[in-house]
């Protein structure tokens, strides 16, 4: 014990000098925005009016947040973050890292100086500006550089990229190498997309270049179900490191495991070789996409100049109540607290859907799916009727995936077909949080009602169609879903005729 002690004190007191250059500006730039909340904020609430006694409390505080946001940043180790790939984890650790520096703050503060000559709302505005410092670097920046590098899974014009899902064995360098040679990829009709690694000697719930460590070697067959309700199924597994490394009967019981689930099991070397045979999936569904009519330009630019202003604005309000639903949810469910879900979204591109959990692990002891009615929760059944289990589809909206209005985005089983390919209308438009369908009956509709009143919000889309969709949703929320026969009979007319 005492050795682990001193061996914990050693990385707090020299680990910053194995930092590179760019982990120390990441460094230098955190502490820099927590530290500097607290005047910025003092200056926000107090300015031109500051007395000589709140300057001298913004003095003292800010030293004071200083060395608390230092040891609490050597503890948590927040820089080991790579913003480039930044996910809604990564932001979630940002987040309650600042809460959690806010928390350590206000009772210092209140020790040596009882916060007598502090506003009490600087504290919030302190936060927030914390909170937009760090998670809004990390996320516009991520954000440019997947612009910036040939990570897309398709082009804007161009044929729709299918997805690969692949499952790792071993963690390390090799298979961070690998994660973020699939992120680089240059060829734009197909992609790579490693959903999840499987490591003996690794703590299940870390991450890897933004990759979840699902499990241990023998828990392959219960996060294979789970991967497959997420609708990321692994077609391949890939080894990364040498045989020698992993207990040899494991290893050896995994891939006859994973060979008789119809997963092709490859040698990272055997990846200087490999050739992507994904241009079209197991199902026939679409290989090209053209969208032959744009639909309504101007306004849908508008669209999504307002959904990066609204979707920005509300996660910054929202955010202590959705960091309050993810602890409640893992009181209650466990890790993790957000579900992602593969969907189709504009033009036919794949991405991740972000939702938090509502159900119970869909695997049980023995790798087998358990039924929806036995997993749902009280509390999922709370954040379900309430709608708050898609507040983090935010991030979709603030990435680009998603509109704040629009269409659903669908598994694409479930998305409408035109012969052997994906309805080519219903993808012209970015699919949203909420829409014509899900007002007019949502959950209640069948297949057929969805698309048609989906298909008559595409060509009726307006301001004013858009102002009533958010008015409904409100209504939606504290009555629940109620059908429209009137506006699914109209929209069934309408797209009949053409």
């Amino acid at each position: 014990m005492q050795l682990q002690s001193n061996a914990n004190v050693n990385y707090l007191l020299f680990g910053w000098r194995r930092l590179s250059w760019r982990r120390a500006l990441i460094v230098m730039y955190d502490i820099s925005m927590v530290t500097l909340a607290f005047p910025f904020a003092i200056i926000l609430r107090e300015w031109p009016l500051m007395r000589p006694e709140t300057f001298d409390a913004m003095i003292l505080g800010t030293v004071t947040l200083l060395a608390i946001t230092i040891v609490t940043y050597s503890i948590l180790a927040l820089h080991r973050g790579m913003w480039r790939y930044a996910t809604l984890a990564d932001l979630l650790a940002a987040g309650k890292f600042v809460t959690l520096i806010t928390l350590v703050f206000v009772p210092a503060m209140f020790f040596l100086d009882r916060l007598s000559n502090v506003p009490r709302s600087v504290l919030i505005i302190m936060w927030l500006l914390a909170i937009v410092g760090l998670c809004g670097s990390r996320a516009v920046y991520s954000r440019f550089f997947a612009r910036t590098s040939m990570a897309t899974i398709g082009t804007r014009n161009g044929p729709p990229g299918t997805v690969m899902p692949i499952l790792l064995v071993g963690s390390g360098d090799s298979a961070e190498l690998f994660i973020h040679l699939c992120e680089r990829q240059s060829d734009s009709s197909s992609r790579l997309l490693v959903v999840g690694i499987l490591d003996d000697a690794a703590t299940p719930g870390r991450t890897l270049g933004g990759v979840p460590i699902l499990g241990r070697l023998d828990d392959f067959r219960q996060n294979l179900t789970r991967l497959r309700v997420a609708g990321v199924a692994p077609s391949r597994m890939i080894v990364t490191r040498p045989h020698s490394d992993f207990d040899p009967e494991a290893l050896d019981q995994l891939i006859r495991r994973a060979v008789g689930a119809g997963l092709i099991v490859d040698q990272l070397p055997d990846l200087l070789r490999f050739k992507n045979h994904s241009q079209q999936d197991a199902q026939g569904t679409i290989t090209s996409m053209s969208v032959d009519r744009d639909v309504s330009p101007g306004y849908f630019r508008v669209k999504r100049l307002v959904d990066l202003a609204v979707s920005s604005v509300v996660l910054i309000c929202l955010s202590p109540l959705m960091l309050a639903i993810v602890a409640v949810v893992r009181l209650a469910l466990g890790e993790p607290a957000v579900f992602t879900q593969l969907r189709v979204g504009l033009h036919g591109r794949r991405f991740l859907l972000h939702k938090f959990r509502t159900m119970r692990d869909p695997a049980g002891k023995d790798g087998k799916l358990i039924p929806d009615d036995l997993r749902l929760s009280k509390v999922g059944s709370f954040l379900r009727r309430t709608r708050l289990d898609e507040l983090p589809q935010l991030f979709n909206v603030l990435k680009g995936d998603m509109s704040l209005i629009g269409p659903r985005p669908l598994l694409e089983e479930d998305q409408p077909k035109v012969g052997r390919s994906l309805s080519v209308e219903r993808l012209s438009v970015r699919p949203g949080l909420t829409g014509w369908a899900q007002v007019n009956g949502g959950q209640m509709l069948t297949a057929s009602q969805k698309n048609a009143l989906d298909l008559f919000y595409i060509h009726n889309a307006s301001p004013f169609v858009d102002t009533r969709i958010v008015f409904l949703t409100l209504r939606m929320i504290v009555i629940g879903e109620k059908v429209n026969l009137k506006e699914i009979s109209r929209a069934e007319a309408v797209i009949a005729t053409g």
